[in-house]
């Protein structure tokens, strides 16, 4: 019961929940949170990692720290190797196998050596474009030449010239594949393999 400021008594429902598990709280918290008031993907993430579940967020966060990055769900301090997104992190696991996703961060920090400007979120919505160039070359590039090639040129660059094409993923892969085959002798370039 709560009492009124004139006085009188109202009676609030409540449910006790027992014998419920830290994880079947943080479970429970995310859901209710999230159809009282909106919570941010970061805040969603956060919560659906301290209960363990779904497992592919799990894997998602130990492959990202794996990587040496570090998956900021809550506060972004702008440090090196932060990634601050979340959707596009989550397409690019989904669109690749654990090794590949594994793959595609290693490279994301060989290249541009985690710093900030590498990781900002209007960069990483590339992330996807990204994971497909991965995916599609994924056995022919070679990841020394992808690092020292694709080192050449900015984030912002890829970003920019990616505004082109309506397809947000395959604009950005082709980006990458241009900047990749750029410096490669001739007979040695990745064959074009996209979709027209």
């Amino acid at each position: 019961m709560r009492q009124m400021a004139g006085g009188g008594d109202v009676i609030v429902p409540c449910i006790i929940h027992t014998s419920m598990t830290y994880e079947d709280e943080v479970d429970l918290y995310a859901k209710l949170e999230t159809d009282k008031t909106p919570l941010t993907s970061g805040q969603h993430i956060k919560a659906v990692l301290e209960a363990g579940s779904p497992p592919q967020i799990t894997e998602i966060n130990r492959l990202v720290e794996e990587s040496g990055f570090v998956w900021a769900l809550n506060e972004v301090t702008g440090e090196a190797f932060e990634i601050s997104t979340t959707s596009s992190l989550i397409n690019a696991y989904h669109l690749l196998d654990g090794a590949t996703f594994s793959r595609m961060l290693a490279l994301l920090a060989g290249t541009w050596q985690g710093t900030p400007y590498s990781l900002r979120a209007s960069i990483l919505s590339g992330l996807s474009g990204m994971a497909l160039f991965v995916k599609i070359y994924e056995a022919e590039q070679v990841d020394q030449t992808f690092i020292k090639n694709m080192s050449t040129i900015s984030p912002e660059e890829i970003i920019r010239q990616g505004r082109i094409d309506s397809n947000i993923a395959l604009r950005h892969a082709r980006i990458i594949w241009e900047s990749y085959n750029s410096q490669q002798s001739r007979g040695m370039e990745l064959p074009y393999h996209f979709k027209r």
